[in-house]
């Protein structure tokens, strides 16, 4: 008994050190909104600039995951993990020493590079290391850890950039990311020893080999159906929480900087808060569909609460952004659909391509600030466009239109029962 439990904790402790490069790689994903008006006034960007900055991380993060998968399959998570953390810690460093903006977005791309490995990785650690009927379970757990990432970039990061300013607190960061990195080599391990490895989900094998079944996995409408659906639900994350929440939340209600990050802190907290209870109730009812769908409608409604419905109270709108993340935390129910669509040899393929589509989310982020450039009136305070809060209702649309979308979309997903198809 004790040695199964020193097992278990050990295995616990090898996902975790994933789900902390997750939350790491957040935090860098999300840096560029606390810091916002210094990278404006520094580069001399509008919102379109501003909204092209933020996504450089994103133009290499998507089609990255056309591969992450196959080499997670192909190699197992350990080297690939600590490489992709050093291309992590190297990207921020290079954006805060910089003076050119063509090199802060080299730094962001390094950044999307490396942070292309960080979820996916956490899942393939939770199949190679824990048992599958925790898969649901894990994946809330992993989620809740990384986007803490977020709340540490709206709280933390604010307040060390007000005392530090942006170029010091990148800089910690970085020597925050070296520390990880070796952590992460010292302690990851590729293989279960105490699991037969045909019952493991990691199988190193042939690319080309594997390519009926890779096939098999892209060419199910259920595929990508299903990741539709996490790319509308991972919206109010990628083109709200993480980047457009802060300045809003400024101009429509009257927020100083540190207030609106507290309440943008509180989505990433509604969504660290419900990603695993709804992993935990979805894998105990066996059921992922209804709770998706109860999500999307429910996530639909506040947003409009937050955008629309004016003379809010400061109290209701922290209230209304942490009950916005809860539901929207239904999000993280595609990868276990995705898992349990695809065959046991191509989990991490599966997982990385279904993650490929939630990220396009990201590029919806220059459409905003493009959107709000031309809609802008002409006003600037401290050489930073400003926008008003009916700019913001107009532009921000895209979220309830989604999230709608996305309710209906989730009519047409096969419930899986929690029980792998192949």
């Amino acid at each position: 008994m004790k040695k199964r439990s020193k097992t278990l904790l050990r295995s616990w402790f090898i996902v975790f050190l994933g789900a902390l490069y997750y939350c790491y790689e957040y935090l860098l994903r999300v840096s560029p909104s606390v810091m916002s008006k210094d990278l404006m006034a520094y580069y001399n960007l509008n919102a379109a600039n501003f909204g092209n900055l933020h996504a450089y991380y994103y133009y290499i993060y998507v089609p990255m995951q056309l591969l992450v998968g196959i080499l997670f399959d192909r190699f197992g998570p350990r080297r690939l993990l600590s490489i992709a953390s050093l291309f992590c810690t190297f990207g921020i460093y290079i954006f805060a020493s910089s003076h050119y903006l063509v090199v802060a977005e080299l730094g962001r791309i390094l950044m999307g590079f490396g942070s292309a490995f960080a979820f996916v990785g956490v899942l393939k650690l939770a199949t190679i290391w824990l048992p599958p009927e925790w898969f649901g379970l894990v994946s809330g757990l992993a989620v809740a850890l990384g986007v803490l990432g977020g709340v540490c970039g709206d709280v933390f990061l604010t307040a060390l950039v007000g005392v530090l300013g942006w170029k010091v607190t990148c800089y910690l960061a970085a020597i925050f990311g070296g520390f990880l990195t070796i952590l992460m080599f010292a302690y990851i391990r590729d293989r279960n020893p105490h699991v037969m490895r045909d019952m493991q989900d990691i199988q190193l094998h042939s690319v080309v080999l594997a390519w009926p079944d890779i096939k098999r996995v892209i060419t199910d409408a259920q595929f990508w159906i299903n990741g539709a659906i996490g790319c509308l639900l991972y919206l109010p994350l990628s083109a709200f929480a993480e980047l457009w929440a802060i300045p809003f939340l400024k101009e429509a209600y009257g927020f100083s900087a540190l207030h609106a990050a507290d309440a943008s802190s509180l989505i990433f907290l509604g969504w660290a808060a419900g990603g695993p209870i709804v992993g935990w109730i979805s894998d105990y009812l066996k059921q992922r569909r209804i709770l998706i769908t109860v999500g999307a409608m429910f996530s639909a409604v506040v947003i409009c609460i937050l955008l629309y419905m004016p003379d809010l109270r400061p109290a209701w709108i922290y209230v209304l952004c942490f009950i916005f993340g809860v539901f929207s935390s239904g999000q993280i129910l595609v990868f276990p659909i995705a898992r349990e669509l695809s065959p046991r040899s191509l989990t991490g393929t599966a997982l990385a391509s279904t993650n490929l589509i939630v990220m396009l989310g990201g590029f919806i982020v220059p459409l905003i600030g493009a959107l709000l450039d031309t809609m802008w009136d002409g006003k600037v305070a401290g050489g930073v466009h400003v926008f008003t809060m009916a700019n913001f209702q107009v532009a921000l649309a895209v979220l309830p239109v989604g999230l709608v979308i996305c309710a209906l979309l989730s009519f047409f997903v096969r419930e899986t029962h929690c029980q792998r198809k192949y």
